[in-house]
């Protein structure tokens, strides 16, 4: 038996899903530099979807355990975050918790890859928005 060769298609795939969470948690972080509670919400469990997600379809690739990192790394960064999120706390106070949260989320995506010998992606906090899309609280 030949192993089987990775084809375009896979890469795609795989790109496609990271692609996607990376956009999710930028726009988390722009949430939460712009103080708006319920965009914070929606993108923490919209990242949260999409990593289920990658756990489901990309278990395994090239021989990284995608859903074991995920499940070990990302999910308890994201659910830390979640965990700022829902505490009570003065405002001064609450978004610094996130904001310290979301820079140990970034770090974390960078220890993941650190672990699939990808270290040469390296995920930094952006506060840049090129989305049609307003994060600031109103």
């Amino acid at each position: 038996d030949q192993p089987r060769s990775r084809g375009l298609g896979d890469v795609y795939k795989r790109q496609s899903y990271m692609t996607e969470l990376q956009v999710l948690t930028h726009k988390l972080g722009l949430s939460i530099e712009g103080e708006n509670t319920a965009l914070v919400q929606f993108y923490l469990h919209e990242s949260l979807v999409k990593i289920e997600e990658i756990q489901t379809v990309l278990p395994e690739y090239e021989g990284t355990p995608v859903a074991l990192y995920m499940d070990r790394m990302a999910l308890p960064a994201y659910v830390e975050l979640r965990k700022q999120f829902d505490a009570k706390e003065p405002v001064g106070e609450y978004f610094r918790n996130l904001n310290v949260a979301y820079d140990n989320l970034l770090t974390t995506c960078n220890t993941c890859h650190a672990s699939s010998s990808r270290e040469y992606v390296r995920i930094i906090r952006n506060s840049h928005n090129p989305y049609l899309q307003d994060f600031s609280h109103k």
